[in-house]
């Protein structure tokens, strides 16, 4: 069985990654040992996902629908020099909406997952 994962609210992200996960409830920071800025540290990656249904299950040879769903994830530097990942999605379109945009466009690094050639093509940030 997996382990439990704590829920919360996507706005406080920038709180919940001020921690470890682990029993220690040591606090993560920066390689200049400031707390971490999911803006100002760390870099936007996205990757799309599809969610695929079979439209009608019940007959044969019926057509797969897939939908595209984009993700987004920051990787964040550390002050051993390691990294860490936070999944971002929701937090993303927050952080645009409550600075007066309507859609992440994000910068960083865009990751194409299948079709085409796989690897990170730079976007700008």
């Amino acid at each position: 069985m997996a382990p439990h994962v704590q829920t919360f609210p996507s706005s406080q992200l920038p709180s919940h990654i001020h921690h470890l996960p682990s029993s220690s409830h040591r606090a993560r920071k920066t390689p200049d040992g400031k707390p971490t800025d999911l803006d100002k540290n760390c870099d936007l990656f996205s990757f799309v996902q599809y969610d695929c249904r079979i439209a009608r299950p019940n007959e044969d040879n019926c057509p797969v629908v897939c939908a595209p769903v984009k993700r987004f994830f920051r990787v964040c530097p550390t002050k051993n020099g390691g990294t860490f990942t936070a999944e971002t999605t929701s937090w993303e379109y927050l952080n645009a909406l409550s600075k007066g945009g309507d859609a992440v466009s994000g910068g960083g690094t865009q990751l194409e997952i299948g079709g085409g050639a796989a690897g990170p093509a730079q976007t700008g940030r």
